[in-house]
């Protein structure tokens, strides 16, 4: 398969991941997300590096984007947290900063509140 078919197939699948990502954090209830967040951060990442060794056919590139996918997975996961009442997902913006309060119904969120 030619290099920009695949870059036309990546283009695709990523939307399509996005599209449903976004389905799933609209409509989802508060118990599914928290249950399935793990999985869809770890398997958006999967599709990445998939992608990424497809587009280039060579091994090193794998040693760039496994550590760079794993550790902005690991951002994602640890910076988004789920409003246990109205299910509202709430983005930190770093580490220092800590959010109390949801900021659509002003439930107080707990450490647990991690989808």
């Amino acid at each position: 398969m030619r290099s920009s078919d695949l870059f036309a197939l990546f283009a695709a699948a990523w939307i399509a991941v996005g599209v449903a990502l976004w389905i799933f954090h609209a409509r989802g209830s508060y118990s599914r997300r928290k249950r399935w967040h793990v999985a869809l951060v770890a398997g958006a990442g999967l599709v990445f590096i998939a992608f990424a060794y497809a587009l280039s056919q060579r091994t090193e590139v794998l040693y760039l984007a496994v550590p760079a996918v794993a550790a902005i997975s690991i951002l994602g996961y640890k910076l988004t947290l789920t409003c246990p009442r109205c299910g509202f997902t709430v983005h930190r913006t770093g580490f220092l900063s800590r959010v109390v309060y949801c900021p659509r119904c002003g439930c107080k969120l707990e450490d647990d509140a991690r989808p």
